[in-house]
């Protein structure tokens, strides 16, 4: 029995991949500029998956106020909307404080419609809403380009 539990340790071993080598020492200039454009790269998408997340947060409060309005959202906006969800930050002063990190930019309705356009403080905005016909929308302008979500 010990030898086929030591065969198999062995086994397992050998088929363990070698670790990454590493180096010793501070990184090479290029790669410090790299690893920080990463980081910024993540930090902006960190901040555009909270302003998502913020939007989805102001669609719900839409259709709290649809529901309390006998299905019309014509009284959507963004005071409204952070009467329903007080979390919601309607100015970039609000959202530096907020966890979200984004603020709602606008927000209007009509009786069979809504739009809302939310924007994270790295610039980016994205705008969530139904149509008339009921279908709910996803838009983004991401660095100068718009793209749905």
């Amino acid at each position: 029995m010990k030898t086929i539990l030591s065969f198999a340790v062995i086994a397992a071993a050998v088929m363990m991949p070698a670790p990454p080598a590493t180096t010793i020492g501070p990184a090479a200039p290029s790669s410090r500029r790299a690893n920080a454009a990463t980081t910024k790269a993540c930090q902006r998408q960190r901040l555009d998956m909270r302003a998502k997340q913020l939007a989805r947060t102001a669609e719900t409060a839409a259709e709290t106020i649809a529901t309390d309005e006998n299905g019309s959202y014509a009284r959507v906006s963004p005071a409204k909307l952070r009467a329903i969800e007080p979390s919601i930050p309607t100015t970039s002063r609000q959202a530096a404080g907020s966890p979200e990190r984004a603020y709602v930019l606008t927000a209007s309705g009509t009786p069979a419609s809504y739009s809302i356009a939310v924007r994270s403080l790295n610039g980016n905005a994205f705008r969530i809403g139904r149509t008339q016909s009921g279908a709910i929308f996803h838009a983004a302008r991401v660095c100068g380009t718009v793209e749905s979500w």
